[in-house]
């Protein structure tokens, strides 16, 4: 990718990304999710607008997820078509943003890659806790991201002397579990022993 770096998903490993509400990434592991994104999948959100008369809105798709090698524009064929029937109603502005909404459409959408992975990381305790509750149920996708979320500070990670003794989930994977120790809301298992990482 011309010296550029692929953004990646710092989220555990073996996760299964359906409680995010990514389109397009259900039944993907973040590994899985994260070998497309070097081979050049991207995250999309395609424009549309609606218009009545005097008031126009203009609004935003959930997030998709492109794989590597597949044409983002099939996708966003819904919302262009929104936009051309329902887009144009509204004056003043049903003329201004309905010819941004197709043309953003039909050269594939937004790509919101590098802002979703970061904003993701950068809440990566409370998406990893996602992630690994989708992991255990493997149940239909429970909750829908409506837009690229907006970067919010995270707390420092509070670090904690673990006894050896700490019980450990032998059945669990590596993820966000209830602290035993009940310091915390969570700690993180790394699959052999907890860890200092705690979340509130």
């Amino acid at each position: 990718m011309n010296g550029q770096v692929t953004p990646q998903l710092a989220l555990p490993g073996d996760g299964n990304l359906s409680a995010l509400g990514l389109i397009g990434a259900d039944g993907l592991t973040v590994d899985q999710v994260n070998e497309e994104l070097r081979r050049g999948a991207k995250f999309v959100v395609y424009p549309y607008v609606i218009s009545f008369i005097v008031v126009t809105l203009k609004r935003g798709s959930n997030v998709y997820f492109v794989p590597a090698g597949k044409s983002s524009i099939a996708k966003g064929l819904p919302f262009l078509g929104i936009s051309l029937a329902l887009g144009w109603w509204g004056f003043p502005w049903g003329f201004v943003f309905t010819p941004y909404a197709i043309a953003r459409v039909l050269t594939g959408g937004k790509n919101v890659t590098k802002a979703l992975v970061e904003a993701l990381n950068n809440n990566a305790n409370e998406a990893a806790a996602l992630v690994a509750k989708a992991a255990a149920a493997e149940g239909p996708r429970s909750g829908v991201l409506q837009t690229v979320p907006e970067p919010v500070a995270v707390q420092p990670a509070q670090t904690h002397k673990i006894p050896a003794v700490a019980a450990a989930p032998a059945s669990h994977p590596a993820g966000w579990h209830r602290d035993p120790h009940g310091r915390a809301r969570l700690r993180y298992w790394d699959g052999q022993a907890w860890t200092e990482h705690t979340h509130d």
